[in-house]
């Protein structure tokens, strides 16, 4: 069962009806994250239309757990603003997930690497059966899994190949940032840019080596700033040593500053 947040969400839905939405952070984190611009582009969007699209939940038991629209739910509790929500049904979480990553795969404003990202979550928990309704192969059937393989290649119009390095890079991607998911957005989204490869291989890491990377990762993204700032200070130095210059020069004779043109 999905871990639930310990916060929970309270809002007020087009009845005017008081009810308590569930946010699960390992739904959430199925959701590619948008970057700044997308995220500022859909605030100003909901801001001036209203949310068009309604919130979908699931009624399971007693609690309403968001399954899609995160982001415009945040924006909407951010500005006060209306919306309407739509109920699905499902199995159980393990449908649940199913339906997000499939669902965001049929996005068109994913980039590569998140649709490697999602490919491969499908890909390693089909080949391992699960899913709350579908007909699961046995995880220990070679042929299962090459059935799997290769039945997601032509849905997904990729090689078999790529859906096995997009399996390599879900898992990688999920040890390197386990805890963080800033970290994972920012991979996702390309804010910071690590080489797939190198996501790859973390799934071979032990726990406390990918900590490490991980750490190796943010602290090589930091570097930029300071080189920015430096370039910064240095600009500034130039400038006053250009505004010294230019207050002596002031004093100096007509001729004088004939003798220092001629020999610029």
């Amino acid at each position: 069962m999905a871990k639930k947040d310990i916060l929970s969400k309270i809002i007020q839905d087009n009845t005017g009806q008081i009810e308590e939405i569930t946010i699960y952070p390992d739904l959430q984190a199925l959701i590619p994250p948008l970057t700044q611009e997308e995220l500022e582009g859909l605030e100003k969007s909901i801001i001036e239309e209203g949310c068009r699209e309604p919130i979908l939940l699931w009624e399971n038991g007693n609690e309403l757990v968001l399954v899609d629209g995160h982001n415009r739910y945040s924006i909407c509790k951010k500005h006060g603003l209306p919306y309407k929500t739509r109920l699905k049904e499902f199995k159980n979480f393990e449908a649940v997930k199913d339906w997000m990553i499939s669902n965001q795969l049929g996005r068109r404003n994913l980039t590569e690497l998140q649709k490697s990202y999602l490919r491969g979550l499908q890909y390693n928990r089909e080949k391992k059966g699960l899913g709350g309704d579908r007909k699961t192969e046995k995880s220990g059937s070679q042929n299962g899994n090459l059935k799997t393989v290769d039945k997601l290649a032509e849905e997904h119009k990729v090689s078999r190949n790529t859906i096995i390095r997009d399996e390599k890079f879900a898992l990688g991607l999920d040890k390197l940032t386990e805890g963080n998911k800033e970290l994972k957005d920012k991979i996702l989204n390309k804010s910071i840019k690590v080489p797939q490869s190198v996501v790859q291989e973390a799934v071979n890491l032990d726990k406390k080596s990918a900590k490490k990377l991980a750490e190796k990762i943010q602290e090589e993204q930091d570097l930029p700033k300071v080189s920015k700032e430096n370039k910064g200070k240095k600009k500034d130095t130039k400038e006053k040593l250009l505004e010294s210059i230019m207050q002596k020069l002031k004093n100096y004779s007509y001729e004088k500053l004939l003798e220092i043109e001629r020999t610029i």
